[in-house]
């Protein structure tokens, strides 16, 4: 267990990793027995999705975590400063990391099962503290906890957005339909933040209509809505920008501005928009993001009152630490080897992964389309 890159920080299998991103392969699973499905990475790449033909993100193979612009991402506007990404997943964030005096601190702390990315950034005085995990309930919605420390000596001004685009439908239509299907999209902008709800599900063998609805939510802290949302990617990043460097976060645009804008049949993102913060030095704020799948209204309302303030979600947190730690304690190892009991918490819960994820949907687990043949039982055996 000697020269890991990790550090175990507890006796629950909790981690700590320093500069993760030097490894660009990395990721992380998150998930719940009611089947929703995520990876995630230092940079918060990554999918979410809850079968093989319904994705709320994007589906990805390892080779997409570093090639692809679709992530959960978190922009910090500040007048007269460049935009900031909470993940330092900018272009310009992006251009400085091969600098031989890095300006940043990247960290990872994770456990049983929850993934913090921790990002210092000495030069613009930010310091980002990204938490997600899925709930240990019925409810399939990942949520993401943002807190931002003003760690200068000066009061600033913050404007926080979200920008999460939502793919929507099936991993075949990756290349197959892609644009087709987009025509089929029916994006919504609520008070919460953003739906997306395809009219069909698109299947040349026989299309059928669709009840799957996916979204992206947010809230303050204490639970106020964001300020207003852009939902149509194409509006979101403009005409010359792109996901790691979108107009509409580099120049500040109103959401006002997009109040009518046409979003049948367009690519949809979750782009909330949070009001202007003033942070004492100090001090911080926090928002809450709720990326989900749902078959109901009701359980779009349900889940956002029960995960909209920084207090509900530190409790569905612990919670869901207590059931994942009581997964990998059912055997307890011991022995006189550094870190084997932790690392045998994580042997522990495999099983557990194994038969919510199958093999199909984790980056390195690419294959099939999340059936449960013979080779599979095989395997478990």
């Amino acid at each position: 267990m000697s020269n890991k890159p990790w550090t175990f920080i507890d006796e629950n299998g909790s981690f700590r990793w320093e500069q993760p991103e030097a490894i660009n392969e990395l990721y992380f699973p998150l998930c719940n027995a009611a089947g929703l499905m995520s990876s995630i990475t230092p940079v918060l790449h990554g999918d979410i999705k809850q079968n093989h033909h319904n994705f709320l993100l994007l589906p990805v193979s390892v080779e997409d975590l570093h090639n692809s612009k679709a992530a959960r991402n978190f922009w910090i506007y500040e007048e007269g400063k460049a935009p900031w990404s909470v993940s330092g997943n900018s272009a310009l964030q992006h251009a400085r990391r091969f600098d031989q005096v890095l300006g940043t601190e990247h960290v990872v702390e994770a456990g049983l099962l929850y993934h913090t990315v921790i990002y210092k950034d000495f030069e613009r005085h930010l310091t980002s503290e990204v938490t997600n995990f899925v709930p240990v309930s019925e409810d399939k919605v990942e949520i993401m906890r943002v807190k931002i420390t003003n760690t200068s000596s000066q009061t600033i001004e913050i404007t926080g957005t979200s920008a999460i685009p939502i793919y929507g439908r099936s991993g075949e239509n990756v290349r197959d339909h892609r644009h087709v299907t987009s025509l089929v999209n029916r994006p919504e902008k609520r008070p919460y933040g953003v739906t997306m709800n395809p009219v069909i599900l698109f299947d040349e063998t026989g299309h059928k209509w669709n009840n799957v609805c996916y979204y992206v939510f947010g809230s303050e802290q204490d639970g106020s809505l964001p300020l207003g949302s852009i939902a149509s990617t194409s509006n979101f990043i403009g005409v010359k920008g792109d996901l790691e460097w979108p107009q509409a976060v580099v120049s500040n645009l109103s959401p006002d501005l997009f109040n009518e804008e046409i979003l049948e049949g367009k690519e949809c993102i979750g782009g909330l928009r949070f009001k202007k913060k003033v942070l004492m030095a100090g001090e911080s704020v926090e928002y809450i993001l709720l990326m989900g799948i749902a078959t109901t209204q009701d359980d779009l309302e349900s889940v956002y009152l029960k995960y909209n303030t920084s207090e509900k979600v530190q409790l569905a947190l612990e919670e869901n630490k207590v059931h994942w730690t009581k997964n990998a304690n059912k055997v307890v190892f011991g022995s006189g080897l550094d870190g084997f009991s932790n690392w045998m918490k994580w042997i522990e819960i495999q099983p557990v992964l194994r038969k919510i994820y199958g093999c199909s949907f984790l980056p390195y687990h690419d294959y099939g389309k999340g059936g449960r043949g013979w080779r599979d039982l095989w395997q478990d055996c």
